[in-house]
């Protein structure tokens, strides 16, 4: 049993030296009685050192016998193996001091109205309940429960039960002696009788109380955070509305200039000559007309800006090359008047998306290759030229807006698409514009924007799938 030879441990002395150090004391206190003769038999547990070094547990009795005619004593023992059952021991007391430690209680209830409890760990004492008043039935498991979660359980239990479900789990709040309120997980299994009737419930109840706060502290963080971004984009929207606003009266101002001039020189040519004898009512009539055109054109341009303007509520079908001339002609006076250039090269793409708001986000990259196109031009001159391509890249349209107007440091290209980001003047920009054609390229149109740096200049490119995969968005900034 302990690996030695018959005959390797010879006398008293050899067998007391394996006796483990701190089971010596015991063992001779046995020994002295039994010298003494107070007593003449020794039971005992102990350690004894195996022939490997290790230690076993034994269960050990023995019998002191005279032998006749001498005065000579023998110690008949006899010893059992019981290092197993020590160590399971061991491991239900470490059980049992982590399930205090943890504030887990182990208990045993009757599938009953009020769970009455058949047996509870010591545990139960972390919230003020001693474990006698369970077992004296003074205390009831659903007497400790949160009065608005009692029926909470109650339900979780029967549906357990309804759906033949081994184990369930529930979370609910407890009521400790001091009248706090500490919320536990529960996770029981359920007990049947040999009718397969459920009849009790064996399981554990772990304190998460922490774990909740910090969790509603972080909803809470999370939910500030929510409308905290909410308010910033209302913010950005605001100001790219007031940015949209400033750009489209400027090119209004463009596009009027010239029929105003013509209208002002008809005022001035009917002033000058209606009391003419050679100026009839034909003519009167024809200058009338010319001005009527003019008026209509520029009424007509309002409507025009009005609408390139009014955010898309819908997807619909839409050419993109019909787009994009759309978005060259309300920004054609502008760029006529900076003496850029043009190069537009289509193909005949249809795609389902939100038509105008791809018409704002090309506008925003023309503006803001003009802007850098201004930018060069202070240092030196040169033919300034904004490329557009439209091709069919695998199942996307691939839209490519060039411009030479010089490159992007490395470090400003990272930060291109941050809000409030710009390397222009504070009077010259907000810094949004390209955030928010980001924004709305890659969120609402689902699509993918890139920047990259080219000879000379900045290529940006825009890819759009070409099969419907939007659902109707909410618009935010109406």
């Amino acid at each position: 049993m302990f690996g030695y030879n018959k005959g390797e441990l010879s006398n008293f002395s050899d067998w007391f030296a394996l006796i483990h150090k701190e089971d010596k004391h015991q063992v001779e206190e046995k020994f002295d009685k039994i010298f003494c003769g107070m007593d003449d038999s020794f039971v005992g547990e102990y350690r004894l050192k195996t022939k490997n070094s290790g230690y076993k547990w034994v269960f050990a009795r023995g019998k002191l016998f005279t032998e006749e005619n001498s005065d000579s004593q023998r110690m008949l023992m006899m010893s059992m193996d019981i290092d197993k059952n020590k160590k399971m021991m061991k491991e239900l007391l470490d059980v049992e001091l982590l399930v205090e430690d943890g504030r887990i209680v182990i208990f045993k209830c009757n599938n009953d109205n009020n769970l009455s409890v058949n047996t509870i760990s010591n545990s139960i004492k972390t919230y003020g309940y001693s474990k006698r008043e369970f077992e004296l039935n003074n205390l009831n498991f659903m007497d400790i429960i949160y009065e608005e979660d009692k029926n909470l359980l109650k339900v979780a239990v029967k549906a357990a039960i309804l759906k033949e479900l081994k184990s369930f789990s529930q979370v609910f709040r407890i009521v400790n002696t001091g009248g706090e309120i500490r919320w536990v997980f529960l996770r029981a299994i359920l007990l049947k009788d040999d009718f397969a009737n459920v009849t009790q419930l064996y399981g554990y109840v772990h304190d998460i109380t922490k774990i909740k706060v910090s969790e509603e502290d972080l909803k809470v963080r999370v939910q500030n955070e929510v409308e905290e971004n909410i308010k910033k984009d209302r913010l950005l929207i605001q100001q790219s509305k007031l940015a949209s606003m400033g750009e489209m009266l400027g090119n209004i101002a463009h596009q009027w200039r010239q029929p105003l001039n013509t209208v002002n020189l008809i005022l001035h040519f009917l002033r000058d000559n209606y009391q003419n004898e050679s100026f009839t009512k034909e003519k009167l009539e024809k200058y009338i007309n010319k001005s009527k055109t003019q008026i209509d054109y520029m009424s007509q341009t309002i409507d025009d800006f009005r609408n390139f303007y009014k955010p898309s509520k819908t997807v619909n079908e839409f050419n993109i090359k019909t787009a994009i001339n759309n978005v060259l002609k309300i920004s054609k006076e502008q760029l006529e008047h900076d003496d850029i250039n043009i190069v537009f090269e289509s193909s005949e793409i249809n795609i389902t998306n939100y038509e105008n708001e791809l018409k704002q986000s090309l506008l925003n990259i023309i503006h803001n290759a003009r802007d850098a196109i201004h930018i060069k031009r202070d240092k030196s001159s040169f033919d300034a030229c904004i490329t557009i391509k439209v091709t069919l890249d695998d199942k996307f349209a691939k839209i490519t807006l060039s411009n030479n107007g010089g490159v992007m440091e490395e470090d400003i290209m990272q930060r291109v698409f941050e809000p409030y980001f710009t390397t222009k003047f504070e009077t010259q920009g907000t810094g949004i514009g390209l955030y928010m054609t980001k924004t709305i390229i890659e969120t609402n149109m689902k699509g993918i924007i890139k920047v990259e740096n080219i000879e000379d200049g900045v290529s940006f490119e825009i890819l759009l799938p070409l099969e419907t995969i939007l659902k109707p968005k909410k618009v935010i900034d109406e």
